[in-house]
């Protein structure tokens, strides 16, 4: 299959094709087609796909998710003429998740009909960025993203009172996060917080939150905040209440090869 005709079909006739009746049997209703490689490395031609569902409640309060497929596509030579077709070479199966309101709110037993309007809404998901459709590091559960949701929200309400329990470290000197480490915390749009990670903590007791915010992109530099969220959870699964010990708080600029 070559970029051109990628673009021109609709998702399910790229499901079918390219991944046969397992494809078939989906419903996708929105494609993101990338191709000609990215900032440094001239990749010419199709490159990746990324098939989506629509998006749906997760089943709990605030958080909604979408099921998709990402397939990848042989490589040429960054000097190779035109449109050059590619074949399949690897795909996988994947789930997204995006918070609708960040919350503290335990498992909501009602507006379940409300929410999946909702959550429905938010299609196209792709270069959608408030909120945006995160991923949970080896994990495709929709308890953990609901974990790592709640951890978010509860380490913004409670960063005033954190304040000894905050760490911060900052590479930019043009970039004072730290001299207001709980405001920087309490400004954050957690709905834009993306590669969620969600294990246990050094101690191997308790449960931690990692994520990230891209501020900026220019280039291939990209100003971010990263927070790891310290709490005192003994599980994820089922949920449980808990509290957020502390605050890990790390600025700077990361840059792309």
């Amino acid at each position: 299959m070559t970029l051109a005709e990628a673009r021109k079909l609709s998702p399910q006739q790229l499901a079918q094709r390219l991944l046969g009746e397992a494809g078939a049997s989906r419903e996708y209703v929105e494609a993101s087609i990338s191709g000609n490689g990215g900032i440094m490395i001239g990749a010419p031609g199709l490159n990746s796909i990324d098939l989506y569902e629509r998006p749906k409640s997760a089943g709990f309060a605030g958080l909604c998710q979408v099921e998709g497929v990402h397939i990848e596509f042989s490589t040429s030579r960054y000097d190779t003429p035109g449109d050059p077709p590619h074949r399949v070479t690897d795909f996988w199966k994947m789930t997204r998740f995006a918070m609708l309101q960040p919350t503290d709110t335990r498992i909501d037993d009602g507006g379940d009909e409300q929410q999946e309007r909702k959550c429905a809404a938010l299609g196209p998901v792709a270069d959608r960025t408030d909120p945006v459709f995160f991923f949970v590091v080896q994990s495709d559960k929709a308890v953990d993203a609901y974990f790592a949701m709640r951890a978010l929200a509860k380490a913004q309400i409670a960063a005033p009172a954190l304040r000894d329990a905050i760490k911060c470290k900052s590479y930019d000197p043009k970039w004072p996060v730290c001299a207001n480490p709980a405001g920087a915390i309490r400004e954050i749009p957690v709905r834009r917080m993306a590669g969620i990670r969600v294990e246990r903590c050094a101690d191997n007791v308790a449960w931690c939150v990692s994520a990230t915010w891209a501020k900026s992109r220019e280039g291939n530099e990209t100003e971010e905040v990263g927070l790891t969220i310290h709490t005192d959870a003994s599980r994820v699964d089922p949920p449980a209440d808990f509290n957020v010990t502390a605050v890990d708080l790390e600025a700077g600029t990361s840059v792309d090869d």
